[in-house]
This record gives structure tokens, sequence and C-alpha cells, in this order.
């Protein structure tokens, strides 16, 4: 849609023309925009919206065994204290933390990156560059340490290290490369909400996956101790992982076409900035499925017409608001999965196969949310979305504090699949909807998405390594 109007010369002032396009279409096999016409911003097709959702799958499988089972490992297979192997995630949160937000300033200033000029895309070369950094390293921090025989815990405790710093450096480029394809791919919040649920469900998928095999490989039986003996168990589901994750990888380089940073949405040119405004409220009317009159939405945090530079970003408030609500999303979601398998094995003295079935729960439970979030988002709007999530985690939270779980069999062996489903949907919703308000923060910006999904992923990696180890303490 090409608007085009005339403003009449006012008080000698010159004539002014606005053209503005706004359906933002892409030019058919045109390698530097970064994608077909028929994939425009407008119509993503349904390959190109599952390509995207793909790209984060082998990050997803590493962060659920990072996440589910890393604390159990080192503790009970590698026998390391509990400050130490507190401190080996500590670590890892650490490096990605600093690396996240690095990683995104570079990555936007990567324009002549090899190959960035040979039409790649940046998003797509950082994507592939921490894909290699994940496939090198993961499969070493759950397996036993090579020729360590006799170490001490320093020893083992450096070596786990290096390969831990390695795969953090990897993990913090694909993801904030992916995030940052996200407002490449359309500039319309309930699009963008689509294909973050889309994502999401792939998270699922793939933390549903991890759990399936992990139940099958520890099995069901009701005295089992999780020790020394089963480290190759360890070993066999992070190679498994990686395997599962390279076919999806190869699905999305494949598959998606990055748009150039120079073809962000064009600005319309003004006298007045009410008359910007007025014009691009009458825009996203029309291209956002028609909001319901009384919606919460947060299509306020965007900053309209200007390019922003990393110092326009520091020197705005919003940026700080959303930081803390993701640092508290992923606080909230990261400690439960974490602590999850423990508390199963070392509180409740459940059988070994809880390990997989309850964080399985949690996600088929987050899963269902996903599916339905987009809708939810669109009639009661970001705000109540979230308030709604966030009462979830909150009232299975208070459950698990509550109730008598060690008196009642009952609801120790079932009850708490119940709790698990809470904490699931919970964070399904808090998280889908954070991930929304920063994509709505980015807005048109596309130019620093990147450091904008950095920033956001320092304040929860440090949060949750800095939680891990004070709880661990």
């Amino acid at each position: 849609m090409e608007l085009n109007e005339k403003q009449g010369e006012v008080a000698g002032e010159p004539v002014v023309t606005i053209s503005a396009k706004c359906d933002l279409e892409m030019k058919s096999g045109n390698g530097e925009n970064g994608t077909d016409g028929k994939d425009s911003p407008q119509r993503l097709s349904l390959l190109v919206k599952a390509a995207d959702g793909s790209g984060h799958v082998l990050n997803d499988l590493c962060a659920s065994l990072w996440f589910s089972y890393l604390l159990l490992y080192l503790q009970n297979v590698v026998k390391m204290s509990n400050e130490a192997a507190a401190g080996l995630l500590l670590l890892g949160q650490v490096v990605d933390a600093a690396a996240t937000p690095l990683i995104g300033y570079v990555a936007d200033r990567s324009i002549n990156c090899f190959l960035c000029n040979h039409n790649y895309g940046q998003c797509k070369s950082w994507h592939l560059m921490g894909t290699i950094f994940v496939l090198l390293s993961f499969p070493f921090v759950f397996s036993p340490c090579i020729g360590c025989n006799g170490w001490g815990e320093l020893d083992k405790f450096l070596y786990y290290a290096f390969f831990i710093a390695i795969f953090q450096i990897g993990w913090a480029s694909t993801q904030v490369s992916h995030l940052a394809l996200l407002p490449k791919m359309t500039p319309h919040q309930l699009k963008r909400t689509e294909l973050l649920a889309i994502r999401y469900g792939f998270t699922v998928g793939s933390n549903v996956t991890v759990f399936v095999i992990a139940w099958l490989t520890f099995g069901w039986s009701e005295n089992c101790i999780i020790d020394a003996s089963d480290d190759s168990k360890f070993r066999n589901l992070a190679l498994m992982a990686v395997a599962i994750g390279i076919v999806f990888v190869l699905f999305f380089h494949v598959v998606i076409r990055e748009r150039s940073n120079m073809q962000r949405p064009a600005v319309v040119v003004t006298e007045s900035n009410k008359q910007i405004n007025d014009n691009m409220e009458r825009l996203d009317e029309k291209n956002n499925d028609v909001w319901p009159a009384n919606i919460l939405s947060t299509k306020c945090l965007g900053v309209r017409n200007k390019r922003m530079t990393v110092k326009d970003w520091m020197r705005l408030p919003q940026m700080y608001i959303v930081a803390g609500i993701y640092m508290a999303t992923r606080l909230s979601v990261n400690v439960t999965q974490v602590y999850v398998p423990i508390y199963l094995q070392d509180s409740l003295k459940l059988p070994c196969g809880t390990v997989a079935t309850i964080p399985l729960t949690m996600y088929l439970s987050g899963f269902v949310v996903a599916v339905v979030i987009k809708s939810i988002n669109k009639f009661l709007g970001r705000q109540l979305s979230y308030t709604l999530g966030a009462s979830l985690s909150v009232l299975g939270s208070f459950l698990i504090i509550t109730l008598d779980w060690q008196g009642n069999e009952f609801l120790r062996y079932y009850g708490i699949y119940g709790v698990a489903a809470l904490l699931g949907g919970g964070a399904s919703a808090i998280l889908v909807t954070s991930l929304s308000i920063t994509a709505d923060l980015i807005g048109n910006n596309i130019e620093t998405g990147a450091f904008i999904y950095g920033a956001m992923s320092f304040t929860d990696k440090l949060s949750c390594g800095l939680a891990v180890m004070l709880i661990n303490s």
C-alpha cells in the first residue's frame, strides 16, 4: 500500500510529499533483500514459520540438559561438591551474560563479514558460528573428563570450565542472532507473537524430546539412585541432543532468507509529529488484525521513525523496564528448571524416572499454553497475559511450599504432576509474552535488534547464575 499525500504551502513552508511503503514488499529472488517475494514479512509461509522456529532447537536441546541435569550430573556423577558444581554453572552463566551483549553489539556492526558479503546475512552468519562452537564443546560438558584419573576437584573444575566457556559463547551467539532475526521477519505485533509462539513450541518440543529420551535412559526403578555409574547415560543424552539439533539447524539455514538491515520499514515523513503519529496509527490498525479498542498494549514501547544507536537505547527508560521484566521471567523459569530434578531426587525421594516425567509434564502444559498464547495476547493484551501466566507460576510455587509432601503418599507421587502443570503453563505464558514485549520495544529499529536481545539476556544469565550459587551455598 502506497500512501501519497501533498501538504499545501502553509505560511510560506514548502510542499512536502509523503511516500511510505508500508507493505514492505520484497524483491523476488533478490539475495540482498534476503527473502523471496512470496515470503514477504506480511505473508510468511508455513514452511518459513517452521524453519524460523527450528533455528533455536539445538540451543533448546542443550539448554534443557544444561539447566535440568548439570547440577545433578556434577554432584552425583562427577562427585563434585555442591559449591564447585554451582560455581561451574555460575561460570557458564557469567560467560553467557558477558558474551551475549558483546556479540549483539558486534553482530549489529558486522556488515562486512565474509558470509554477509556473500548475501548470507548477518544474523545467519553469527548463528552458524555459534552452532559450530556448540557442536565442538557441548558433548564434553556431559562426558567423563579425559585422562583425569587421580585429578583433584580444582583440576576437574578447570577441565569442565574450558568446555563450558566455549559452549556458552556459542550458545549466546546462536540465541542473539536468532532473536535478532525476528524483527526482520515481520513488523507486526501479532505476527511476531505468532513466530515467538512457534519458537516456544519448538522449545517445548525440544525439552519434551530430551525428557522422553532421559525417561527411557534412566528407567523407572523404585529404588534407583543416580551416581557415577550413570556417566555413559549422560554422555549419550548429550550426543543424541546434538545429533537431533544438527538436523534442525540445517533446515533453518536452507529455508530462511535474511532481510537486509537496509530494508527496514520505511518512515512516514511529514511536517508535524502529530501527522506522523496519526498516519502510523492508521497503518497499525490496518495491518495488525484490528486490535480490540480496549486492549492493553505495549505498542508505545517502540521508538518510531528514528534509527537508534546503542547510546540512544541506554538513555531510554523503557529498555530498563523491559530488561527487568525479562530478567524476572527467566529467573523464575530457569531456577525452577534447575532445581526440580534435585528436589525430586533429594527431597521427595521419587524414582529416577521422575527426573524426566515431571519436567516432561511441565513442558507439555507449556506447549498447550504456547498454542493459544497468540489469541490470549490479542484479546487480553500483553499485561493481562503476563499477569495470568505469573499467577499460575506463583500458585504452583505456593503449593510446593505449603502442602505436606512427605506425609501424603498420593500427593507425593501424583499431586506433584498437577503442580508441574501449573509451573509449566505459567512459564510458557510469561516467557512468550516477555519476548513479545521485547520485540515491541525494538519495533522497526531492527538495525540494533541484536544488541537489545543481548542486553536482555545479560540480565537473565547473570541473575540466574548468582541465584543458583546463593542457593547452593
